[in-house]
């Protein structure tokens, strides 16, 4: 996102996350993404559990597996996570 300048759950070139999941080897039947840009990890969780659809997510008992990322850049932090079953 940092390097394509882009800040969504689908890339510019149409790429969703399960497509990015499936890419990097990971099998799974339920999946689901969050994507945050605050000033630092604590601001970007407060975020993200005050929105009601990524709260789910990130509640949902039916993950078992996370994959995180964090990126500083001149906008902010940038953080995705990927969840699995």
């Amino acid at each position: 996102m940092v390097k394509r300048n882009f800040f969504s759950h689908v890339t510019p070139d149409g790429k969703t996350p399960f497509d990015r999941i499936r890419r990097a080897g990971v099998r799974y039947g339920y999946a689901g993404e969050t994507i945050a840009l605050n000033v630092n990890a604590a601001a970007a969780n407060a975020q993200l559990l005050r929105d009601p659809t990524h709260r789910a997510i990130m509640l949902d008992g039916r993950f078992r597996h996370v994959g995180i990322a964090a990126v500083a850049a001149s906008q902010g932090e940038f953080f995705v996570a990927d969840f699995t079953d």
